[in-house]
């Protein structure tokens, strides 16, 4: 089972919690597991003043996502921080580059209310946790409705059904 891991992280904390799932992941049998960042967007010297580009450093050896990648995966995990109550725009922008993605053989279908609550989508278990967004849900949903599963459940809880 390919376990894809897709975050952005500016200052690396969410690199490292990234990591941290990865490790988890990992100690499921037959896991493969793999990490990849989004595309920067901001220019060097943006991040220079912002005091961001040591921490870019630390985690420029992963590899940036390519979108066939999603299709192949069994499960996608994302990660991203917040800004303004919504997700970065780094991370916002890779989604809306997923447009021919979500026209070709993800797209054919929409994911129904209950196939979202149950955590199914085209056979696939995809967790993104999208709480710590507060009255930002639904646009997050809305980001990714096309093509993921967005849990409501524990995490735990589905963990265990997929285990079994």
């Amino acid at each position: 089972m390919k376990v894809l891991i897709v975050y952005y992280s500016m200052y690396g904390h969410i690199h490292r919690m990234a990591e941290a799932v990865a490790e988890g992941a990992s100690e499921v049998d037959g896991a493969e597991v793999v990490m990849r960042r989004v595309p920067e967007t901001l220019p060097a010297e943006v991040l220079e003043k912002m005091g961001a580009v040591e921490a870019h450093e630390t985690f420029a050896h992963i590899p940036i996502c390519a979108l066939d990648e999603l299709a192949s995966a069994d499960a996608i995990i994302f990660g991203t921080p917040t800004r303004f109550g919504n997700m970065c725009g780094e991370m916002r922008q890779f989604f809306d580059a997923t447009g021919g993605l979500i026209a070709g053989s993800i797209g054919e279908r929409m994911p129904s209310e209950n196939e979202l609550s149950a955590a199914r989508f085209q056979g696939k278990y995809v967790a993104t946790i999208a709480s710590a967004l507060a009255g930002h849900r639904e646009e997050v949903i809305d980001a990714m409705r096309r093509w993921v599963q967005v849990l409501s459940d524990p995490i735990d809880a589905v963990c265990q059904e997929t285990a079994q």
